[in-house]
């Protein structure tokens, strides 16, 4: 899957989140810009069904973007999390729902609602 609606990262597989999605299998997404203050600035929610890459295919390909982003990190290579005793691997999250949060004053406070977004 090499679509827009389909985000990969890498982690450790024993990490909190990891064991979530290797638990269950879905993954809450939350992206937004930290750097402005509250209520400037936007933000995206999203629902998606999360698994480990295992298709070698699959793995080049979001290896080859990743790796393109995170030039430089030594630990952050191909080898790395395809060996067999490899502390971290790939994960990818296919968007299933997706918001975003809207605001409107009502009877005089300001009050945060979720809006859906069509994908």
């Amino acid at each position: 899957d090499n679509d827009i609606k389909t985000i990969y990262w890498c982690a450790a597989r024993t990490s909190q989140h990891a064991q979530n999605i290797l638990g269950n299998g879905r993954a809450y997404i939350v992206i937004y810009d930290s750097s402005v203050g509250p209520g400037e600035g936007s933000g995206i929610y999203l629902q998606t069904e999360a698994a480990i890459v295992t298709d070698p295919d699959e793995m080049k390909r979001a290896m080859t973007m990743l790796i393109g982003r995170h030039q430089g990190v030594p630990y952050f290579t191909m080898d790395a999390v395809q060996r067999h005793d490899a502390v971290t691997t790939v994960f990818k999250a296919h968007i299933s729902q997706a918001w975003i949060n809207e605001g409107r004053e009502e009877n005089g406070q300001f009050i945060l609602y979720r809006e859906p977004v069509t994908l």
